[in-house]
């Protein structure tokens, strides 16, 4: 699994694994070759330690986190950065900081496990990560790939969830969301609140016997400035901070600061509510 806190990545293998119709094939004990079962693969894999690339495709950002054994590397970029040419070109997507960045930390990788969600962009998702996996298998590089795409359904079922959320209409973030929450919550038996400030503020709220007690969706913080500016007369565009503990606290107060302290007291006034 890989958990990025900056892009809230809670992704893990809950599906059975669609295998490559190029990767390479196992040999069977008579000397033949034959394409792995899912099965197959997962003990392959298990016993090989294959690398892990794991991609959560959010509205408007994409994060990663590469696993190799224990060490981990993450990184982000903008879907602004990506087009339909881009990623259906593999010489061109070949040229992007991200493709550069994978390829670098899996160069030395023979078996890599692809594994991915998407909350919107979906057919695009989908090209990007064939597109990663052209790269992989360039000719001369002996590597063996699977493809995990996650999916809400899946997850949900996988999570014990699938009743307390209207059928089709959660998101795979958010599944992924009450998947690890469900999962916390048991382990320390008591409930859970989980939250991804993301282009939305999403969350929810599970107890210790993995029912959803809670489902709330907010602007994010950029939408919501973004909402300020554009439907009133006087209101600036704002742009959020890295770090927010630098909105002042106490006057003389700007309406910049107003608009970001907005915001905090927001989050703060959710945060408290969800605690009683």
């Amino acid at each position: 699994a890989g958990i990025s806190l900056d892009g809230g990545l809670l992704l893990e293998g809950l599906s059975e694994p669609v295998v490559a119709a190029d990767v390479l094939p196992l040999e069977n004990g008579d000397g033949s070759s034959v394409v792995p079962s899912a099965a197959q693969w997962e003990q392959h894999s298990t016993n090989a330690s294959p690398a892990r690339l794991l991609v959560d495709f959010g509205n408007s950002t994409i994060h990663w986190c590469c696993e190799i054994g224990a060490e981990k590397t993450q990184g982000h970029a903008a879907w602004q950065d990506f087009d339909k040419k881009i990623v259906s070109d593999v010489r061109l997507f070949a040229k992007t900081q991200f493709a550069q960045d994978v390829l670098k930390v899996l160069s030395t990788s023979r078996q890599v496990e692809l594994v991915w969600s998407s909350v919107g962009h979906g057919g695009l998702s989908a090209t990007l990560m064939e597109a990663v996996e052209e790269l992989l298998l360039r000719p001369g590089l002996d590597r063996e790939i699977a493809l995990f795409p996650m999916h809400s359904e899946d997850i949900l079922q996988a999570a014990g969830l699938v009743g307390d959320y209207a059928a089709g209409q959660m998101g795979v973030d958010r599944a992924l969301q009450g998947w690890a929450a469900v999962r916390r919550a048991q382990s320390l038996s008591a409930p859970v609140a989980v939250l991804s400030f993301g282009t939305a503020l999403t969350g929810l709220v599970v107890n210790e016997q993995g029912r959803l007690l809670e489902s709330f969706i907010l602007p994010g913080a950029f939408m919501s400035l973004a909402a300020l500016n554009n439907g009133t007369a006087r209101l600036p565009k704002v742009k959020p901070p890295e770090h927010f503990p630098s909105v002042v606290e106490e006057p003389p107060f700007t309406t910049h600061q107003s608009m970001l302290r907005g915001l905090v007291l927001q989050a703060v006034g959710l945060i408290e509510h969800l605690q009683r």
